[in-house]
């Protein structure tokens, strides 16, 4: 073991840029290995959802372990020690000064120390080499983007446009900020933790920014990526609401598989400014969290800009759609089968109210 290899522990958290960070480290793999850090080949391109369930108690009601159909003590021993040893030797051989880790879920999943304490046990690090990266954008800019992801995903039966609040109690434990540092901090010392400001501005580079926070001297030269998980534009979600609804209520299930296809299509071809919320729903909203903001401000100055400031702006919900479902399929039809293609027309067809 290297006495002096660190562990950069990347936890998200969700919908803060962590899909193009990954495809960043995915594609930059062997010019890290070059370097002595290790991105780790054994548990995939990310998110590192295998280390995550491996830290995790079993529970047949936990949602990580449901992706990897464990459903028993035994099965779960036998995931925590395959994943365990493939990822130990890998870092031993691998002779890297560096790891990096990047799993979104870790923050969600890991709500006690002892499980966060797992991460350093699995990988042979000890908690004071290990450098917590993690990126927070406003509560109610995250509540936009759950609500883009649940309209990607299709479980519209959390979504409501016109009570957009009403996600929450499905969704709080995303927002809670201060309990997922207070855990962090009760394992890994506060000056470890590299708390980062995530922002949809135009001058902000989240991938790049990584780069920096990790001390990675080529942070220029990285290869940038595309983005393949940006928001729904706000011209395109009653839409695509009205024909998700559709192609669930008719079981149309080649566009169902090819739907996250279709949206991201569709964003490309209709580009635009992203749902927001009200005024009223965002007020509401940021009012539970103030004293939270507060504490964290305080704590860590860094995130007062994000928290307080934030220069993201936006208009409320639109009254009207200004693409029309009419004129998606035209749009999209680069992008998927035949099949999906003409089941969109009848999911349309069936909406039967394009605006």
């Amino acid at each position: 073991m290297t006495d002096d290899r660190i562990l950069h522990l990347h936890a998200g958290t969700e919908k803060t840029g962590t899909t193009a960070i990954q495809s960043a480290l995915e594609t930059q793999r062997k010019t890290l290995a070059d370097r002595s850090i290790l991105y780790p080949a054994s548990l995939g391109a990310g998110p590192h959802m295998q280390l995550t369930a491996a830290c995790l108690d079993f529970s047949l009601e936990s949602p990580i372990l449901q992706e990897f159909a464990i459903d028993s003590d035994e099965w779960h021993a036998y995931f925590v020690k395959c994943v365990s040893a493939a990822l130990r030797t890998e870092i031993r051989t691998s002779g890297a000064n560096q790891v990096i880790i990047s799993d979104e879920h870790i923050n969600v999943n890991l709500l006690t120390p002892q499980s966060l304490e797992q991460i350093g046990l699995i990988c042979e690090i000890p908690t004071h080499r290990i450098f917590p990266v993690i990126y927070f954008r406003r509560q109610d800019r995250l509540l936009e983007s759950i609500m883009s992801e649940i309209l990607k995903c299709l479980a519209l039966q959390f979504l409501d446009y016109e009570d957009p609040l009403s996600l929450v109690p499905a969704t709080d434990d995303r927002y809670d900020y201060l309990r997922i540092l207070r855990n962090f901090t009760a394992v890994f010392p506060t000056s470890n933790m590299r708390l980062r400001s995530y922002t949809n501005l135009p001058s902000f580079n989240v991938v790049t920014d990584f780069f920096e926070t990790i001390g990675y001297p080529d942070h220029a030269d990285i290869v940038q990526v595309d983005r393949k998980n940006a928001s729904i534009p706000k011209a395109l979600f009653r839409p695509l609401l009205s024909i998700g609804r559709s192609a669930l209520e008719h079981d149309l299930a080649a566009l169902r598989e090819e739907w996250r296809l279709m949206v991201q299509a569709a964003a490309v071809a209709f580009p635009g400014q992203t749902y927001r919320l009200g005024a009223e729903d965002r007020a509401a909203f940021l009012s539970r969290y103030a004293d939270d903001n507060a504490e964290l401000a305080r704590q860590f100055p860094q995130l007062a800009p994000e928290l307080y400031f934030s220069s993201e702006t936006g208009a409320g919900p639109e009254t009207e759609c200004p693409v029309s479902m009419r004129r998606i399929p035209e749009a999209v039809q680069p992008a998927i089968s035949q099949n999906a293609l003409h089941q969109l027309e009848f999911a349309i067809a069936q909406a039967g109210r394009g605006c």
